[in-house]
């Protein structure tokens, strides 16, 4: 009776810390506002662009009016319901919707520095494109007119694209993996959603990713969830009344009294893996065995998504991570454990042992080309991690143009914008 008492005292306290945002449950310096066009929308009333529509858009730009602040190159890509653009200056990129009216197109959406704080809003109009609309992708003299401005659009400059390069991604099976770290970027990146929450494994496709990593912890009553840290702390909720490790509370206790900073629920690892097979645009997903308890609970969760996505027709790896001699141990220990898919960032003999499907290892160790080159021979993937300095992203994704066996596989990254950039930059799809 008196754990049941403090547990109803703990749901008040709950409830009256949700109460009260200004105290309890905003810690500003994890925000940053996603401006958007509260008025004076060009696309109200516009028809919907078709996928084949965007893929006809896809290409590689050149920024004749505002490569000051972006850069004299951006991609524009479809991604998921939206258009993207990605740049490499100030790791610009822009998450637009689109819309048709008679023969104009209009793409409209927010702007961002993934670096630092600065956003703001940005539109682009197509004349006479009919042709694009009907989704011809042969078109190649494509012209963008439009305007960037702040976030109010009150300080408006001229922002104008030319096609200078074409591709269409849905044309050919790109293997390289875009992997998002903590499904997205961290919430010191001030991204719009929370890390390791369902609404960032949504979201991520619009940064280009196509893999994401995601971080496994085990509850008190054995349910893995998503979450990086062993504590609940204010870098990863909002204010609240549990304290401690993940591991000391049940899920209902975490999903009742605990918000992470954008106010989601901590996910369990069954609902991410829901939210990974409807997501089109992953292809991997990296489970991160940060308890080493949990891999024996994640397997069978991960074999069984394995069947769904089969049947589904979905082409959607799914990784048991391996980052820690412990992790090691108990993935060692369970039966049938070299037939079960896995992601091992020890040593390259420890990943033979396992018979993984993947090494990744830190991108300080530099290139490691004998050690990729072996992999490769024994018909492994090779992933770097975890990287975000835009100068070396540039010279990861490039490594290996010529050389296929020291290429490598993907690279995970807290700025997957940048990495997509650079991606389709290199290749001449």
């Amino acid at each position: 009776m008196r754990q049941l008492n403090i547990y109803r005292r703990l749901i008040l306290l709950a409830l009256v810390c949700m109460a009260l945002p200004l105290s309890c449950d905003l810690q500003k310096e994890w925000y940053l506002e996603v401006p958007d066009f509260t008025a004076g929308s060009e696309i109200p009333g516009c028809d919907t662009l078709s996928g084949s529509c965007k893929y006809a858009l896809e290409g590689i730009y050149k920024v004749i009016d505002g490569s000051d602040m972006f850069g004299d190159t951006l991609v524009l890509k479809q991604t998921k319901d939206k258009i993207s653009l990605f740049g490499y200056k100030n790791v610009a990129y822009f998450i637009m919707d689109g819309g048709s009216k008679g023969s104009e197109i209009f793409l409209e959406g927010y702007w961002r520095f993934a670096v630092d704080d600065e956003t703001g809003l940005a539109r682009l109009h197509i004349f006479n494109a009919r042709g694009l609309i009907a989704g011809d992708t042969l078109l190649q003299d494509i012209y963008l007119f439009g305007e960037s401005g702040n976030s109010n659009f009150s300080d408006v400059r001229p922002f104008n694209l030319h096609l200078v390069r074409k591709f269409t991604s849905r044309l050919r099976k790109d293997p390289f993996i875009i992997g998002a770290h903590r499904s997205g970027g961290r919430t010191a990146d001030k991204l719009p959603a929370s890390e390791n929450s369902l609404a960032m494994i949504n979201y991520t496709g619009y940064f280009g990713s196509n893999g994401i990593e995601i971080d496994v912890r085990l509850t008190k009553d054995k349910i893995p969830v998503l979450y990086h840290d062993p504590d609940l702390n204010i870098r990863l909720i909002q204010k609240g009344p549990l304290l401690g490790n993940i591991s000391d509370y049940t899920y209902p206790q975490l999903l009742t009294m605990v918000r992470l900073i954008h106010g989601e629920t901590i996910p369990t690892l069954t609902e991410a893996l829901d939210a990974a097979l409807l997501n089109q645009e992953l292809k991997t997903v990296w489970l991160d065995m940060k308890d080493p308890a949990a891999v024996n609970v994640a397997i069978p969760i991960q074999l069984e998504y394995i069947d769904r996505a089969k049947i589904r027709g979905r082409d959607l790896n799914i990784l048991i991570g391996i980052p820690s001699e412990e992790a090691y141990s108990s993935f060692a220990a369970y039966p049938g454990y070299n037939n079960i898919p896995s992601l091992c960032e020890l040593s390259t003999g420890k990943v033979t042992f396992l018979n993984s499907k993947a090494w990744a290892f830190r991108w300080t160790g530099g290139f490691m080309d004998k050690e990729v080159s072996d992999m490769h021979r024994q018909g492994r993937k090779c992933l770097v991690w975890t990287l975000d300095v835009p100068e070396f992203t540039e010279i990861y994704t490039s490594h290996g143009s010529t050389d296929p066996l020291v290429r490598f596989d993907g690279i995970l990254t807290n700025y997957p914008t940048i990495l997509t950039y650079y991606h389709y930059v290199r290749h001449n799809f």
